[in-house]
């Protein structure tokens, strides 16, 4: 018994032989170059080999290919033995090697895989990504990641359409496909789930107006549809953050433009953007709480503002003001198109328009003293 036992321990370490490689070092008349040795260090697009001769410096480039497959700069360790065919450029630099086939004899090839990040910040100078992860099969002992992008990271919205780093956010959920070695994650994709940019159509409630700073604070209804049934039931509302521009256009239910200080806390308003995590960024907004329909007010003006595009005029009863926009047409008494200049007090003008309050938007106006009597 204490023979074979002897026996079995022989056999499997033939089977299991701790491989090591000589250290080798040819170099060809036109400069073609074999070199296996020892890592040393590992530069960013460089390796360190100590063999015949010292320390060669092994420069990485886009065309150096790896062995086994799938093996990045990134995987290689120290220690490690390689070995590398190339070319010396320089006669003046011999121990430096541009390399075209690095090969690890000891590299042990992750394989790529998904993980679910949430981002801390954002480097574009560097390429990187700082997040942090939950899940139970971390390989490190820390939480946060550096998710290193290269040339050939692709980075991807939540719907797949093409982003640029610096629209990732912080706070965003993102999902790499990568390589992690320690606490570097070598991305081969990112995919920002909580990026969108693709416009889309929410329906939602109003809480709060802030005209100052154009922005409007919102309800979304949640709803969630019960599997292989076509029911819906809501489980639950999120808050929207919606940013207007200088572009958004405001309409009320028929279509016809508002302001945004007509869109009031509990309206309904349809919004047409772009949803980045909880901020949505309008291009239009139709508050379907606000139906008004267009009437003739009859008024005498009082001053004409040229620059601010408005008239002060007054009714029997009121003095209002009436707004004008890029769409408000003008006409004289026998509707002949004449400019907001000509205007002048004590008009009798005909302004077919919305009134809000003291404020009269104009979508025609007509002046009923042009022309005038040349006397």
């Amino acid at each position: 018994m204490v023979g074979l036992m002897v026996a079995i321990s022989v056999v499997s370490a033939q089977t299991n032989p701790q491989r090591t490689i000589p250290p080798i070092v040819n170099i060809g008349p036109s400069g073609n170059v074999l070199i296996r040795g020892t890592v040393t260090n590992i530069g960013s697009d460089s390796l360190e080999v100590k063999s015949w001769g010292g320390k060669w410096t092994i420069k990485i480039s886009a065309d150096t290919a790896f062995y086994p497959e799938r093996l990045t700069l990134n995987q290689i360790q120290v220690n490690d033995q390689i070995g590398v065919k190339g070319k010396i450029e320089s006669l003046e630099d011999t121990l430096t090697v541009t390399g075209k086939l690095v090969r690890d004899y000891d590299a042990k090839v992750r394989e790529p895989r998904n993980y679910n990040l949430t981002v801390q910040s954002v480097d574009t100078a560097n390429n990187t990504i700082t997040a942090r992860r939950s899940d139970a099969q971390a390989q490190t002992s820390t939480n946060i990641i550096t998710v290193r992008l290269s040339s050939q990271t692709t980075l991807v919205d939540r719907v797949g359409r093409p982003i640029t780093l610096s629209q990732i956010g912080n706070e965003h959920h993102i999902q790499v496909y990568g390589v992690l070695i320690g606490s570097n994650l070598d991305a081969q994709s990112i995919k920002d789930l909580s990026l969108e940019t693709t416009a889309r159509t929410y329906d939602l409630t109003v809480e709060r107006v802030d005209i100052e700073n154009k922005t409007i604070t919102a309800r979304r209804i949640v709803l969630s549809q019960i599997w292989n049934w076509n029911i819906q039931i809501q489980t639950g509302t999120s808050t929207i953050t919606v940013r207007l521009s200088e572009q958004t256009t405001l309409a009320d239910k028929l279509g016809n433009p508002i302001a945004l200080s007509q869109i009031k806390k509990d309206h309904q308003i349809r919004v047409y953007g772009v949803l980045n995590d909880s901020n949505l960024d309008a291009q239009s907004i139709r508050d379907l709480s606000l139906e008004k329909k267009a009437q003739i007010y009859i008024l005498t003006v009082e001053s004409v503002d040229s620059e601010n595009n408005t008239i002060t005029a007054k009714t029997e009863r009121e003095t209002i003001t009436v707004t004008l926009t890029a769409n408000t047409q003008i006409y004289d008494k026998y509707w002949r198109t004449i400019t907001l200049s000509q205007i002048q007090p004590q008009d009798t003008i005909r302004v077919y328009g919305y009134l809000e309050n003291s404020t009269l938007n104009a979508q025609v106006i007509r002046d009923k003293s042009i022309p005038r009597n040349q006397s």
